[in-house]
């Protein structure tokens, strides 16, 4: 009875020394930020904490804090464009020794590819117009196409730019004329004017 009771409170202190050492990661995101939080007990003997992402087959270090007496953390930072992106948080002790959370994928949610191209029918200028929510982090590649898919005005748009001349529509011929919008090799939008 005495050894169950022994294995019982040894068991008990193992369990509270370990659940200490516990740091639960959530996390999500939104149009803006990316947002990662958690709790740690309060250890006067944390050195460091390190909110780190993996790239490639490694975790680097994106943040470092500093402990606090609040046992609640947070971090966030700006999304640029849809990816997926794993993060964890690692506590460093003055020892050495270290307490890791659990991986956290997190993933920025893909825009829809919005734009408005006017005048249609075009006379001699046509313009393109990216929403706010839709600037691209990017270089936008423009492609105008003719009827039969032959390639016959090509523009590379710099990223952030909300407005601008597809150029150059003056010089086509009259006709049906199909422009592509393409980010990073993908097609992302198309649509149809008429030259008049």
């Amino acid at each position: 009875m005495r050894a169950v009771v022994a294995l019982l409170i040894t068991f008990c202190s193992i369990t509270m020394t370990l659940a200490s050492d516990v740091i639960t990661l959530t996390g999500y995101v939104d149009d803006a930020n990316m947002y990662l939080q958690w709790n740690m007990d309060a250890d006067p003997n944390i050195e460091a904490i390190y909110v780190e992402q993996k790239v490639g087959q490694f975790f680097e270090s994106i943040a470092i804090l500093a402990p606090q007496a609040n046992r609640q953390y947070s971090f966030d930072q700006p999304t640029i464009a849809q990816s997926v992106k794993l993060y964890r948080v690692r506590a460093v002790r003055v020892d050495g020794q270290q307490m890791l959370s659990n991986e956290l994928n997190l993933e920025t949610p893909k825009v829809p590819f919005e734009i408005k191209v006017y005048p249609n029918p075009v006379v001699s200028e046509v313009y393109a117009n990216l929403p706010d929510a839709c600037q691209h982090a990017r270089d936008i590649q423009i492609r105008i196409n003719d009827m039969y898919g032959r390639a016959v005005a090509t523009q590379s748009v710099t990223p952030k730019t909300v407005s601008f001349e597809i150029t150059p529509v003056e010089q086509l011929q009259a006709g049906m004329y199909v422009i592509q919008f393409w980010v990073d090799g993908k097609l992302e939008k198309s649509t149809s004017i008429i030259k008049q």
